[in-house]
């Protein structure tokens, strides 16, 4: 959505939408949603837009750079964990890749039930603490506003009009070329590491047929 815009002001302000939108995921406690929006909008082939960067409002920038902050992965994304820990049982929507990742190596570096079948106390503790942050969202309140059924849909039918990291990187190039003195990063600042690789760009056929549905679904929100 960022790159579809030509001009550097006009990406400013969809990169602004989306902060704000994180801004709210923030305040909705829905951190998993919260690191696909920071994600994407922190993804090497958005943050090497220097002129984009230099439209954006210094308010803007800060509250995108706290942003990023709490979903860094700098010890083992400890400012997410502590927010998350600051919450007490509030409802929230955990990171749900981290927390499959943290399942996956109590798992792995636990020889107790390999060996004697058996769990300890303190195997059993840890394993009920990790699947706590899968529980507490469905057994809390959440405070979301009724959903939208027809924007919901128009969102799928978007997602599904994939393109791969080579396409993304030529768009980038042609919004805004590289530069003697540019620098690029070659990673993410942000990005989920579970959720590597993208599908292959969809054949025209397909495309359009997407296309035409997600217009009809615009129309009906109107």
């Amino acid at each position: 959505m960022v790159l579809s815009k030509t001009t550097p002001k006009e990406r400013a302000a969809i990169v602004t939408k989306f902060v704000n939108v994180g801004k709210h995921l923030r305040k909705l406690c829905n951190f998993n949603t919260l690191m696909a929006v920071i994600g994407g909008i922190t993804h090497s082939n958005i943050s090497r837009l220097s002129k984009t960067s230099s439209q954006l409002a210094p308010q803007t920038k800060k509250e995108l750079s706290q942003l990023t902050n709490l979903l860094s992965i700098q010890s083992n994304f400890g400012e997410y964990r502590k927010a998350l820990s600051a919450l007490g049982s509030h409802f929230r929507i955990p990171i749900i890749g981290v927390h499959l990742k943290d399942l996956v190596a109590a798992t792995c570096c636990s020889t107790d039930f390999e060996k004697a079948k058996t769990i300890s106390i303190r195997g059993l503790y840890r394993l009920a603490t990790l699947l706590s942050h899968f529980m507490i969202f469905t057994q809390r309140q959440h405070n979301f506003p009724e959903a939208n059924l027809d924007l919901i849909n128009t969102l799928k039918v978007s997602l599904d009009i994939r393109y791969n990291e080579e396409d993304i990187y030529e768009l980038s190039l042609r919004r805004e070329p590289r530069t003697f003195m540019a620098f690029e990063p070659s990673t993410p600042v942000v990005f989920a590491e579970w959720a590597s690789g993208v599908s292959a760009t969809l054949d025209p056929e397909t495309v359009n047929k997407h296309v035409t549905a997600m217009v009809d679904a615009v129309s009906r929100l109107t």
